[in-house]
């Protein structure tokens, strides 16, 4: 069974290809500093409702 790229695909890889050769990359120690820092908020703020409602 072959399955056949989607037009969308190829243009992502295309699009892709062309941020790469302008110099347009994603630094990814950046990007897994936010992932990081967002984990770590959404943590506490389930703590934090956690204990709000338990102190209801």
């Amino acid at each position: 069974m072959s399955v056949k790229p989607r037009p969308w695909h190829i243009n992502a890889i295309a699009e892709g290809i062309a941020d790469a050769e302008a110099g347009n990359l994603t630094d990814l120690k950046i990007l897994k500093a936010k992932w990081v820092n967002r984990a770590r908020l959404s943590t506490v703020v389930a703590v934090f409702a956690s204990e709000q409602h338990r102190r209801r």
